[in-house]
């Protein structure tokens, strides 16, 4: 997949920022990023449960 320009923007800016950081300073930021893409896709998932036509009250199947 091609990315639009603005998105290997995003990508050479996070990599400069990352570059210009000390060691210690880009662990806690992986840290911290990899928490928000954790936040994020447990999110993603909530929202898209009803579209997926999961998380609701089950069917009564057994009953």
């Amino acid at each position: 997949m091609e990315l639009s320009v603005e998105k290997q923007f995003k990508i050479r800016s996070f990599n400069e920022q990352v570059d210009s950081m000390s060691e210690a300073q880009a662990k806690v930021f992986l840290k911290m990023t990899h928490q928000q893409m954790v936040v994020q896709e447990a999110t993603y998932n909530e929202l898209l449960k009803p579209q997926w036509g999961i998380g609701g009250v089950l069917p009564e199947v057994l009953g």
